[in-house]
């Protein structure tokens, strides 16, 4: 096997925006092929274009979580939700540790949390869907975007339809428009299904509030029931006691959802009025 070697040699020449000496790659690529020169580009040069490659791979990187949040159902109120900057209330610390907890290690595994999901559970106002929002925005912003990915998006390369990792709805809402796009096309329905059944995260907001026929039942089994086959988590609100989730919903979805899930009492009381008094106060 030909051994080949390389070393640099200055040209003589100067570089004309920063005045290093230039140099030349010297490749000795053995005895039949002899020797290549090949031009090396000054150091600033190298410079300039690793800080633009940077750049670029940030813009990349903010193209992308942008597109997950637009695709991943989370509204205007929630999109800005953080644990960072979640403040507890008497009744949520533990809550907030678990969530924590959850988003920390969520990206670690090759299969996310490996099935581990979650049951926020409380009054109306207590901070669950506060908290589900905060889980979502920390798994998205968290998700793995190669350099060379967010690179090409950073140059203008066309996203996906749908790149987010984590699909959030209420579940009236998600029922409604399974309703909806049923009546116009059953194949925009079963893809709405399958993005929420194989999500990395799918949350599901309010669980229980839905009106609860056989159809709407059938449909919450079939996601609940594939994500606990696949070992996918999943993240409940809901009002309702575990006692009253068994009678809603039956074994079926309650056992499967007791196996997959960590149960999260968030027993602080309404925010919602606090929040007007302190918008008033403000104004």
């Amino acid at each position: 096997m030909e051994r080949q070697t390389l070393h640099f040699e200055e040209t003589g020449e100067y570089c004309p925006d920063c005045g290093r000496p230039l140099r030349v790659g010297v490749l000795d690529t053995g005895m039949f092929q002899g020797i290549m020169r090949i031009p090396d580009a000054c150091i600033c040069v190298k410079e300039r274009k690793a800080k633009e490659r940077q750049e670029t791979i940030v813009r990349g990187q903010g193209v992308i979580i942008g597109n997950r949040l637009k695709n991943s159902g989370l509204r205007k109120r929630w999109a800005d939700c953080k644990l960072e900057s979640f403040v507890p209330r008497n009744g949520q610390e533990k809550a907030l540790e678990i969530a924590l907890k959850f988003t920390e290690q969520f990206w670690k595994r090759d299969n996310p949390m490996d099935g581990v999901g979650l049951i926020l559970c409380g009054g109306v106002g207590s901070g669950k869907t506060h908290l589900a929002a905060s889980i979502a925005n920390a798994v998205i912003s968290g998700a793995p975007i190669p350099d060379d990915y967010a690179y090409d998006i950073g140059c203008g390369t066309k996203l996906p339809t749908n790149t987010s990792p984590v699909m959030f709805s209420s579940t009236v809402s998600l029922l409604s428009e399974l309703k909806r796009e049923f009546a116009d096309t059953e194949v925009r329905s079963r893809d709405i299904m399958e993005q929420f059944k194989n999500a990395p995260l799918t949350v599901l907001d309010d669980l229980g509030a839905e009106k609860l026929t056989d159809w709407a039942l059938e449909r919450i089994f079939e996601i609940v029931d594939h994500r606990y086959g696949e070992k996918l988590p999943i993240v409940v609100t809901t009002n309702a006691t575990t006692e009253e989730m068994r009678e809603r919903f039956g074994l079926r979805v309650y056992d499967r959802l007791k196996e997959m899930c960590i149960v999260v009492p968030v027993l602080s009381s309404s925010q919602r009025s606090t929040a007007a008094y302190n918008k008033g106060k403000r104004s």
